[in-house]
C-alpha cells in the first residue's frame, strides 16, 4: 500500500519538525505516491500525480501570489497536500492560504521546526519503492521517478526502459525525428513508419507522450509488437519512463543537436562499409541524405592564433541564417564546429569572418561525407596554423 499523508506525518523525520495540520484533516488518508520539493507558484507540468509537496514558503511569501489560485494550481498539477516549513523565509502561514486550503479540503501542514527535506524525501520514497500493489513491476514508478529526482540524462531513462522490457526504445520529437535510442531499434524509414504507428497500427507499437501537459514535445515508442502476456507490463514501464523524461524536461532541440553531434562524430571515424547504416541514422534524425552535401569545418577560437576574438559558433549561426538556412550545425567534439550544407559550402565559407579558421569540402553524396569531413577538418587545421584562409 502507498503511505497516506497521515503516515508521512507520523514518520520521525517529519515529527522532528513539529507538524501541525492547518487544513484538510479529513483528507489525511489520501495515498502519497511521491514527495517533491517545489517553490513555484504554478507547478503545472512539474509534478507527478499523487505528490505531497514540500516547501519553505517561497510562493506563499510572494505578495503577488493569490492563495486560492496557488491551492488550485497545486491540486491541478497533481498534488495531494502541501507541507510548509515555518522559518526565515516565512514566519507564519498567511491566513488567506489557510482559508483557501480549508475551503478546498486540501491538506495543509506547517512544520514549526527546521527539518531536512532530503531526509523526508528519502524516507517516503523508500517506503513507496517497496510497496507491493503497483500495477506494473514492483516499484516501477519509484524507480523511474528516482532517476528524474537525481536529474540523470534522459538517455539513461531510455536505456533503463530498454533494459527492463528487453526491447528497443526510441524517443522522438513531434516531427518524428529520432532524439534518443536504446536497444538497437530498426530506424529504416523511421518517420514514415512512426506516423502510422501506435497500439492500433500495423506493428502494434506501444507509445507514451513526453513533455509537460499542454506542451508535449514528443513521445517514447517501443517499435515492436509486445510478446503475448507482456503488453500491460510494457505499457506500465513505458508510461513510468515517459513521466520521468517529462519531469527532467529536456530541450528537444538540445536532444536533436546531441543526436546529430554523435552522428557526425561517428562519420569522422567511419569506413566505407558504415555508409548505409549512418545514412539510416541521418534520415531518422531529420537530415536529407538524397541531396549533395558540403562540409564546412571550423577550428575553435583562439586555438592556434593568439588574440582571435570571434566566437565561431556565433559567427556560424549568423552566416547560416543569411546564406545557408537549410544547413545543419553540429559539434562532433568539444570546441569543434562542423556545418553540413546542402549544395555548395562556398557561400557560407565566404560569409564567415576572416578571423575564423574554416575550410569546406564538397559537395558530394552522403556516402562521401566521411571523406569530405576529414578533408575539411584537415584544411581548417592548416589554415589555423598559418593564421588565415
Amino acid at each position: 500500500m502507498h503511505p497516506t499523508i497521515a503516515d508521512v506525518l507520523a514518520r520521525p523525520e517529519v515529527r522532528a519538525g513539529a507538524p501541525a495540520v492547518r487544513a484538510g484533516r479529513a483528507a489525511l488518508g489520501t495515498p502519497v505516491r511521491w514527495v517533491h520539493v517545489s517553490e513555484v507558484a504554478d507547478p503545472a507540468g512539474t509534478l507527478p500525480p499523487g505528490v505531497l509537496v514540500l516547501s519553505v514558503g517561497v510562493p506563499v511569501a510572494d505578495p503577488t501570489t493569490v492563495p486560492a489560485r496557488y491551492v488550485d494550481a497545486l491540486r491541478a498539477a497533481g498534488a495531494v497536500g502541501l507541507v510548509v516549513e515555518i522559518g526565515r523565509q516565512l514566519p507564519s502561514l498567511p491566513a488567506g492560504l489557510v482559508q483557501a486550503a480549508r475551503a478546498a479540503g486540501f491538506p495543509l501542514v506547517e512544520l514549526r521546526r527546521t527539518v531536512r527535506f532530503a531526509e523526508i524525501v528519502a524516507g517516503v520514497l523508500g517506503r513507496v519503492a517497496h510497496r507491493d500493489d503497483d500495477p506494473g513491476p514492483p516499484g516501477v514508478e519509484a524507480a523511474f521517478r528516482s532517476l528524474a529526482l537525481h536529474r540523470v540524462p534522459p538517455g539513461r531513462v531510455v536505456d533503463e526502459l530498454a533494459r527492463r522490457i528487453d526491447a528497443p526504445v526510441v524517443c522522438e520529437d513531434l516531427a518524428h525525428r529520432v532524439l534518443l535510442t536504446a536497444g538497437g531499434p530498426d530506424l529504416r524509414d523511421w518517420a514514415a513508419r512512426s506516423r502510422l504507428a501506435g497500439p492500433a497500427g500495423p506493428d502494434g507499437w506501444a507509445t507514451a507522450p513526453v513533455g509537460r501537459p499542454g506542451a508535449r514535445w514528443g513521445r517514447l515508442a517501443v517499435p515492436s509488437r509486445p510478446t503475448p502476456g507482456t503488453a500491460e507490463r510494457v505499457r506500465a514501464l513505458l508510461h513510468a519512463a515517459a513521466d520521468a523524461v517529462s519531469l527532467l524536461d529536456p530541450s528537444p532541440e538540445g536532444l536533436l543537436r546531441s543526436a546529430r553531434d554523435a552522428l557526425v562524430a561517428d562519420l569522422a571515424v567511419a569506413v566505407p562499409s558504415d555508409a548505409g547504416r549512418l545514412a539510416v541514422r541521418a534520415r531518422a534524425a531529420g537530415l536529407d541524405t538524397e541531396v549533395p552535401l558540403s562540409v564546412v569545418a571550423l577550428r575553435p577560437a583562439g586555438d592556434d592564433v593568439p588574440g582571435r576574438a570571434v566566437d565561431p559558433e556565433q559567427a556560424v549561426d549568423a552566416a547560416v541564417a543569411v546564406v545557408a538556412p537549410g544547413a545543419t550545425v553540429v559539434s562532433p567534439a568539444p570546441g569543434e564546429l562542423v556545418v553540413l550544407v546542402p549544395g555548395d559550402g562556398g557561400p557560407l565559407l565566404a560569409a564567415l569572418p576572416a578571423t575564423v579558421a574554416a575550410a569546406t569540402a564538397g559537395p558530394g553524396p552522403f556516402a562521401a561525407v566521411a571523406d569530405l569531413l576529414r578533408r575539411a577538418r584537415d584544411d581548417a587545421a592548416a589554415h589555423a596554423a598559418t593564421g588565415g584562409r
